[in-house]
């Protein structure tokens, strides 16, 4: 998976929460093809979610990245703005539909474990993302998509993002108490969470409509 070349990709995958099982294709319109199986509900192969991410990557211009920026000088880190758009959290089963976390986890997995073993780094004035869809559903059940990226405002350093703290970023606007979340249906906007104190590095989740 590259992230350095400017452009984009699509890749299949269904949503990662046990061990994964991987394949991969030499369709040259994918770059690279996942089987990820959940069958921490029941037995049946309904269980499955499929999902895609389209990939790219590019520099800090209104033209390449989706989500605003704004560069806050702040000693800690902090959720910025928030999204405009509801979300479950959680994942709902009657009628079945992929939440927020889901699709965190699975997009924190995606950037953190390249099929060619090559990292994801995001360089100086650089953006990582990718929109996720397949199953996930906004608040009344519309069918929805989330809009992650990764934003390195350094003018020198790169970022590599890890799995651990990107789950942990992102998910804070998933966290009781905070401006983007809803304690009457237990959901979040997303929105921007800020890393760093000078805020060079953030992190972005969009949920939208599909």
């Amino acid at each position: 998976m590259h992230f350095l070349t400017i452009g984009s990709l699509s890749c299949m995958a269904a949503l990662a929460l046990a061990a994964p099982t991987v394949s991969t294709t030499s369709n040259a319109d994918l770059a690279e093809r996942f089987t990820f199986e959940d069958y921490s509900g029941t037995s049946s192969a309904d269980d499955k979610r499929e999902i895609t991410f389209e990939d790219y990557s590019g520099t800090l211009s209104n033209a390449d990245k989706r989500s605003p920026d704004v560069l806050e000088a702040r000693k800690s880190s902090h959720i910025s703005s928030c999204g405009d758009n509801w979300m479950p959290i959680k994942d709902t089963y009657s009628p079945a539909g992929s939440g927020y976390e889901s699709a965190v986890n699975a997009w924190c997995y995606h950037i953190t474990h390249p099929m060619d073993d090559t990292p994801s780094i995001i360089p100086p004035k650089g953006i990582l993302g990718s929109r996720i869809a397949g199953g996930f559903f906004l608040k009344g059940h519309v069918p929805g998509v989330v809009d992650f990226e990764i934003h390195n405002k350094k003018s020198n350093g790169e970022h590599k993002p890890d799995e651990g703290n990107c789950k942990n970023y992102l998910m804070q606007m998933a966290t009781k108490g905070n401006k983007c979340y809803g304690s009457k249906n237990i959901d979040t906007k997303g929105g921007t969470y800020q890393v760093e104190g000078d805020g060079e590095i953030s992190y972005h989740a969009l949920p939208r409509a599909a």
